[in-house]
């Protein structure tokens, strides 16, 4: 299942990661990539031990750790730092899944993936982001500040660029709830709760729901 959060990052943070984009310096995108998938990696990331990469990681995080639908959606329990790719003509990631455990020296299990836009879609042309889902292919090209969120474990891939430039902030999460179903069930009971809660406030109905919801989460949930 995907989500898509509108403006997970304001208008003037997006000016801010573009201007870090311009100022820093960028390295092979190939050198954070597994060995299996490295041959299909093309892009560039910006590097590490710049104050743009810190500012970049800073900004980012805080917004994620503080937006209720991503809350809501995954239940985070830990966040990787940011990354910031770019993709110019003729760069791509052809189809992948993204390694399930990271962190190095401090293993992280890797849950959902997250991908913010940073340039107009009509700026650029290719640089789809496409994810095979049980539907289909999803193929995704949002607007500045708008992030896709989706299970790790899905197959997919960046298309080629043919023309203008391609910028996006991703990183990766560990849920508090490790199966992706039974974040589908919480998810669907706090819909269904706010629902409730703006037509009967209070009421005994939507005590009831929210008691079973939070019990499911107690249940689940590894802190």
């Amino acid at each position: 299942m995907l989500k898509v959060i509108r403006q997970i990052i304001t208008p003037q943070e997006v000016a801010a990661v573009r201007q870090a984009a311009q100022t820093g310096q960028f390295a092979d995108g190939m050198k954070s990539a597994g060995f299996l998938v490295a041959d299909r990696k093309v892009n560039e990331e910006l590097a590490l031990g710049q104050d743009q990469r810190d500012e970049v990681v800073r900004m980012v995080l805080g917004r994620l750790w503080q937006n209720k639908q991503l809350a809501v959606f995954v239940r985070p329990r830990r966040i990787l730092p940011p990354i910031l790719s770019r993709y110019k003509p003729g760069m791509r990631y052809g189809d992948h899944m993204d390694n399930v455990i990271m962190g190095g020296s401090n293993p992280f299990r890797v849950d959902c993936s997250i991908t913010i836009f940073l340039n107009d879609p009509a700026s650029y042309e290719g640089g789809e982001l496409v994810i095979d889902t049980a539907p289909g292919e999803q193929r995704i090209k949002l607007d500045p500040g708008d992030a896709v969120v989706y299970p790790t474990h899905y197959v997919h891939r960046v298309e080629e660029v043919t023309k203008g430039e391609r910028l996006a902030v991703i990183t990766w999460m560990e849920s508090m709830i490790r199966d992706p179903a039974r974040r589908e069930v919480l998810l669907d009971l706090a819909i269904v709760a706010e629902h409730v809660h703006k037509l009967a406030p209070g009421s005994e109905t939507f005590m009831t729901l929210e008691k079973a919801r939070f019990n499911l989460l107690r249940m689940w949930a590894d802190t």
